[in-house]
């Protein structure tokens, strides 16, 4: 799955023109991996990618896997995660409804994301290396909380319904969001039109609270 640069991946979570070393090595990771997807990356290629001096990455990074888990590591830290959109809603009910929308829908852009199909690549590694599989886990970790926490709220505040347990809908929600991210990065199957009706309908039936 080599990836080849489109128009949707030059939406960068890095700024033009990043102030320090540690920035611009991960905006040069970013621009490599959506140019040359998991499998094609090399450190020369993101060197190519890097405006100050080549050595910096040979010195720091023995190979693009060292690299990568600190890139992966970043974006977590910064809450750039791709699975979780960034909404200005308050409310919990819009908020889980954006993380649907965000995650089981097919939209142009997404279809052309370079940098998606990487991260697929890259959550395949984990299966067989252990630093990996540590990465994603924490990310999981993190969506599930974050979801938990969202359902917490709407309860609180009469959104949703008070017998439902929300680490597990959130479990049972991030399963879908991860199960339609590798679906869009692997098949042309139009499933995921009913796969967000079905979850849509699983709001309304199970957590929204009738009035």
């Amino acid at each position: 799955m080599s990836g080849k640069h489109t128009d949707a991946d030059d939406d960068s979570p890095f700024p033009e023109d990043p102030s320090d070393t540690r920035t611009a090595i991960m905006k040069a990771t970013f621009k490599a991996l959506c140019k040359h997807g998991y499998a094609d990356l090399t450190i020369k290629r993101i060197s190519e990618e890097f405006p100050m001096s080549k050595s910096l990455l040979y010195h720091h990074y023995d190979g693009k896997d060292e690299l990568l888990l600190e890139f992966l590591g970043y974006l977590l830290e910064r809450s750039e995660e791709q699975d979780f959109p960034v909404t200005t809603e308050d409310d919990p009910e819009a908020r889980l409804y954006s993380f649907i929308e965000h995650t089981t829908t097919m939209s142009e852009k997404a279809q052309k994301s370079s940098f998606r199909n990487a991260l697929v690549e890259m959550r395949a590694q984990a299966a067989h290396d252990e630093n990996y599989r540590t990465h994603f886990t924490r990310t999981r970790v993190h969506l599930v909380e974050h979801l938990t926490e969202i359902l917490v709220e709407g309860i609180e505040v009469g959104v949703f319904r008070e017998d439902i347990t929300p680490d597990s809908v959130a479990e049972f929600l991030v399963t879908v969001a991860h199960g339609s991210k590798f679906d869009q990065a692997t098949t042309d199957d139009p499933i995921l039109e009913m796969t967000h009706a079905e979850v849509e309908r699983y709001i309304e039936s199970c957590l929204l609270r009738t009035p």
